[in-house]
């Protein structure tokens, strides 16, 4: 099955995006239970890339696809706006930060807790892949990417929203096929099918940080839904 979907994947696609995946391929990995499609209204004016939104409207993310975790507080936020939300409910909880004078906190190093890549008011958070990375969509692109908050490190991740699911459903396909089999011959070919497929169709620059003037995060009120 793993080739015939790579084929789906050419210089011209009826979704606009890099792969034509199968509208139910989440659904059969994952369960129909375990998958999250979206309402236009969960989605921020600020995603205004329309093959993205079509796919999370009719395709939905997995809402846990281990390293990926979704995003289920909605509707969807820019990194500027969770941010914003984030360190306000900090602040909140156990007051103004100490150092506030000189620049530093415990949440990010040297600056760290309170800096935002540019043009953060156009990555939307999906959710997370780790503690403090936040995995984002260019609102105006598609593209996906990981952002580390106490790096401040924007990197490439995946070409766009459909190459992230096909991804993740790999993942956990590779998992599952290694739950119940020996690591013999055949399952290092299989594995090797999975990696030349993925890098087929998911051509994305080096994974190489993105130079940006992370810049001190200017107060945001959240958008309010298209």
């Amino acid at each position: 099955m793993i080739r015939p979907l790579a084929l789906v994947a050419g210089p011209v696609t009826t979704s606009g995006l890099a792969l034509d995946l199968p509208v139910r391929l989440l659904d059969e990995e994952f369960g129909s239970a375990g998958v999250v499609r979206f309402e236009d209204v969960d989605l921020p004016a600020a995603l205004a890339h329309a093959p993205t939104r079509r796919f999370l409207r009719a395709t939905g993310l997995p809402e846990e696809a281990v390293p990926f975790s979704l995003e289920t507080d909605l509707p969807l936020r820019t990194l500027a706006e969770h941010h914003t939300e984030h360190h306000a409910y900090d602040r909140a909880y156990d007051g103004a930060y100490d150092g506030a004078d000189d620049g530093a906190d415990d949440r990010g190093g040297a600056g760290g807790g309170n800096r935002l890549p540019a043009h953060a008011d156009r990555l939307i958070r999906l959710g997370s892949l780790a503690e403090d990375t936040s995995l984002v969509l260019d609102g105006a692109t598609g593209a996906v990417l990981s952002w580390s908050a106490p790096g401040l490190t924007l990197r490439p991740l995946n070409a766009d929203i459909s190459t992230l699911a096909f991804s993740l459903w790999l993942l956990r396909r590779e998992r599952a096929l290694d739950a119940v089999r020996e690591l013999t011959e055949a399952y290092g070919r299989l594995a090797d099918t999975m990696s030349r497929t993925l890098a087929t169709v998911d051509r994305v620059p080096p994974p190489g940080p993105i130079p940006c003037d992370a810049a001190p995060a200017a107060p945001t009120t959240p958008s309010a839904t298209p």
